[in-house]
């Protein structure tokens, strides 16, 4: 017998409600999944650590400069425990100059002092322009001040830069689901960063997770970000424990007023004399046994290095986007031993210019310290800054934070840089 002429579309119709059925089960079931996941996984949590102790802070201790790669991803922490005068400040491995080498390291200087300026330390080696894009839009939003502080070393822009970025072993799941989570951020700055952290060989699925992408992507969060807690909730009181004791001046609220900078100059060059004996070129002796040899500089030009340049850019855009007010510093290059490894005068001015040029077109104040290559201990070793370096450093960042004009600090209103440096390295050749 035939089929009436209505079958069809009864048959249709069947299959539709059908498919819709499967839609609504398979919703149901996936979020009646994700409710079972999250509370089994906040009861994982709530066993190992019920009390969650570690999350409380002291209020007797300084914890802004405590550098630690679980405590950048506790960014409610992070944030919770700024003293109430502190600045976010993104940088690398300028951060682990210890107290102990140079005593005018900002920890000493400002973290014991009460002048009303502290650096929180976000970032340590490694961590580039990318990576400070990322955590400019993580804590943008979240800091009291809207000063914040960019430390650039000219490393990162050598010639093919990605190939020696290791983006992808430093990446944060949590400081990247704060970024693409955070309305602030553009959509074009959004869709820069993804497509170079893909580029690093970030897997898509962890991206798409972090930023909250459909159904899947919730649930692959619930798993990662839980355990990444976990792991910030095991490890916090271990680098919580790094956190110094405040001064008896910050204990009892005594403004200790503006640094003496010109007694911290002096009394950084009786310290660098006293650590750098056995090299023509004022760095630590025990950096300079191991790695006075060394050649890792030899012919770099800084032409080579879009990429990077991009990514700092983007930083900048993103900082923008959160409000911030940023000051970018231009760590300079140690001219006789930049001068030693065949990359001359004229090729580190590229870097200097570019970003001088890229701080300019976003409007942003820069301290460019390249005055001071040769400026005898303004380095700890052959690239991180030392005795004078950080008191130079530490001065212009002090009197950007009060508006203030300082020779080294121009752009946005500051006007152009006048400091001349000392040239007491200048003639200074290695054999």
């Amino acid at each position: 017998m035939g089929r009436s002429p209505d079958a069809p579309a009864a048959a249709r119709a069947k299959a539709a409600a059908g498919t819709e059925l499967s839609r609504r089960a398979f919703l149901g079931a996936t979020l009646g999944g994700l409710a079972t996941l999250g509370l089994g996984l906040a009861a994982a949590g709530h066993v190992i650590n019920p009390d969650r102790q570690g999350w409380a802070a002291d209020d007797s201790l300084v914890y802004d400069y405590v550098v630690d790669t679980l405590k950048f991803g506790a960014i409610d922490w992070v944030v919770s425990t700024m003293s109430p005068y502190a600045r976010l400040a993104l940088g690398s491995s300028e951060f682990y100059v210890s107290s102990q080498l140079v005593p005018q390291v900002p920890p000493n200087v400002f973290g014991l002092s009460n002048c009303g300026v502290d650096l929180t330390y976000v970032g340590e080696a490694y961590d580039q322009c990318l990576w400070h894009a990322i955590a400019a839009g993580a804590y943008g939003n979240r800091v009291r001040n809207r000063e914040a502080l960019l430390f650039l070393s000219p490393q990162w822009f050598f010639k093919n830069p990605d190939a020696n970025n290791k983006f992808s072993q430093r990446f944060s799941y949590e400081l990247y689901r704060a970024f693409a989570r955070n309305a602030s951020v553009s959509r074009d700055s959004k869709r820069y960063v993804r497509r170079r952290a893909e580029s690093f060989g970030i897997a898509s699925t962890l991206l798409s997770a972090a930023a909250d992408d459909g159904v899947l992507g919730m649930l692959d969060d619930l798993t990662y970000h839980q355990a990444e807690q976990l792991k910030i909730e095991r490890g916090l009181p271990l680098f919580a424990s790094r956190a110094f004791a405040k001064s008896d001046a910050r204990l009892a609220g005594v403004d200790t007023g503006e640094p003496d900078w010109a007694a911290l100059l002096a009394q950084g060059d009786l310290d660098g004399a006293a650590a750098c004996t056995n090299n023509p070129l004022g760095v630590n002796d025990d950096f300079w046994t191991r790695n006075g040899w060394q050649m890792f500089e030899l012919n770099q030009r800084f032409n080579d290095a879009d990429s990077e340049y991009g990514d700092f850019s983007c930083a900048l855009d993103v900082m923008l986007e959160c409000g911030l007010k940023p000051l970018v510093v231009l760590q300079p290059m140690h001219g006789a031993w930049f001068d030693h490894q065949k990359v001359p005068a004229d090729a580190r001015r590229v870097w200097y210019d570019r970003i001088i040029h890229i701080c300019d077109d976003h409007g942003i104040a820069y301290a460019d310290f390249s005055p001071c290559e040769y400026e005898r201990y303004f380095w700890s070793d052959t690239v991180h800054p030392g005795w004078r370096g950080w008191v130079r450093i530490e001065s212009a960042i002090f009197h950007f934070l009060n508006g203030r004009d300082d020779d080294f600090v121009g752009g946005a209103g500051f006007g152009g840089v006048t400091g001349t440096g000392l040239q007491t390295l200048r003639g200074v050749t290695l054999p």
